[in-house]
């Protein structure tokens, strides 16, 4: 099955560990390859909930107990509980199939399971600054810790649950309030942003909304155009753009994109995006410079996927796509699957070999602290498992694949996992060493 390409106007950071997140966001449900590509933009390494990639070296045969330590979570009743989400502020969200709770850090149920499932997602279970997004009576509200609600809105969620359901997805981190500020729909089917006592403070304008950080959010409107604005909903740029790239030192380059459906690049043929010159803004987004673009389809910081394979020869045969992550790395999709089903590796781009980590089918970003958890799936009994572990940048592994995955791979947040042991189903909170508890 090929990758479904889905053009989006979207923003990415290079800042960081150094590891670009790029176009891929996995959905690998019941164990059947699906995936959207975003064809020609990349999202925002903070703004994703489904997403993929990974950085990974070679893994040695055994972990050291000193690495990791398991804690049972306690306060739950009884049944079946699914872990759910990652680590923020000390909480994270479970599940027993019908409603949704939170555990805390120390592995204590925080917040019973009783919260609708109706407009659960991935990113709309953090908490941020103190509170997290759901829905009471079908009205988006925001809850603190003890799972008291601390603002009722009136903006419904029923009637734009595909626009919740898509952005939870994304991961644009627009669940909960940043720097004040929370995006939520409007009755116009439109995104805005409200305050702390749930005041409008733009109108509902945009089509894609991202968290307030420094000040800025990034915004899409109807037609692809893109743009920042300030606290107050003021735009930052003199007109909108097709892409946006934050830079390591603050800076942004923006520019719009010109998509080709049918390329021809080496033996490849297949679509692509390119751009004759970009806008250099600084940190302040403020004007300095044009600069042109001579290589096509190439833009700042991106290479074609199908460009990658033809450009640093690697085996066609053997290599459906490939994507530069960073770091020297290139993520390549198999044409043929191991026999476990697994079928993405990374390679080594100064020698052009695999590594060592066997093929994969989900992973995370490295998280600030250069951890990744990654996802293999193993089939026992006829039933196919993927199974989560997490390594380092080194390629140390960290935490062997002792855990259940779900159609994403989890995150590590200060050193703490929730997860699903797969030898006994029991939800765990798993500790990285030196982690300490909120």
């Amino acid at each position: 099955m090929q990758p479904q390409e889905i053009p989006l106007a979207c923003m990415h950071s290079n800042k960081g560990t150094g590891i670009d997140l790029k176009l891929f966001a996995l959905l690998d449900p019941c164990g059947m390859k699906a995936e959207r590509f975003l064809g020609g933009t990349v999202m925002k390494k903070y703004l994703i909930i489904l997403i993929f990639m990974a950085m990974v070296f070679s893994v040695p045969a055994a972990v050291s107990a000193e690495t990791y330590t398991e804690t049972v979570v306690t306060g739950l009743g009884s049944g079946y509980y699914m872990a759910w989400g990652t680590f923020s502020e000390g909480m994270c969200a479970f599940s027993d199939g019908e409603k949704y709770g939170y555990v805390n850090s120390d592995g204590k149920v925080a917040i019973d399971c009783k919260l609708s499932l109706v407009a659960y997602g991935f990113a709309s279970s953090e908490f941020s600054e103190g509170v997290a997004r759901t829905v009471i009576n079908d009205k988006i509200c925001f809850i603190d810790k003890s799972g008291k609600t601390v603002l009722a809105t009136n903006y419904s969620y029923s009637a734009n649950a595909n626009q919740y359901s898509w952005s939870d997805t994304m991961n644009w981190g627009i669940a909960a309030f940043h720097e004040g500020r929370a995006c939520v729909v409007g009755d116009n089917g439109k995104w805005g942003f409200i305050d702390k006592t749930g005041n409008a403070i733009t109108d509902f304008l945009f089509t894609i909304g991202a968290k307030f950080e420094n000040g800025k959010a990034y915004v899409s409107y109807e037609g692809g155009g893109s743009n920042l604005i300030d606290l107050n909903g003021n735009k930052l740029f003199p007109r909108d753009y097709g892409r946006i790239d934050e830079k390591e030192d603050g800076s942004w380059y923006c520019y719009d994109l010109t998509f080709h459906p049918e390329i021809e690049v080496g033996t490849f043929f297949g679509t692509a995006y390119d751009t004759n010159s970009y806008d250099v803004y600084d940190a302040n987004c403020t004007y300095i410079k044009t600069v042109k673009v001579d290589k096509k389809y190439e833009t700042p910081d991106r290479i074609d996927f199908l460009r990658a394979i033809h450009q640093y020869g690697f085996d066609q045969n053997r290599y459906s796509y490939a994507y530069e992550v960073g770091n020297g790395l290139v993520l390549a999709e198999l044409k043929e699957f191991d026999e476990d089903g697994n079928y993405r590796v990374l390679i080594d781009i100064a020698t052009k070999k695999e590594l060592a980590i066997p093929p994969f089918v989900t992973a995370e970003e490295f998280n600030d602290d250069g951890i990744c958890v990654i996802g293999r799936r193993c089939p026992e009994n006829n039933v196919s498992y993927i199974k989560i572990g997490a390594i380092d940048m080194k390629g140390n592994l960290l935490v062997p694949f002792n855990y259940l995955g779900s159609s994403w791979a989890k995150k590590f947040n200060n050193g703490f996992l929730l997860a699903q042991r797969a030898s006994d189903h029991k939800l765990v909170v798993v500790k990285l060493a030196g982690a300490k508890s909120y």
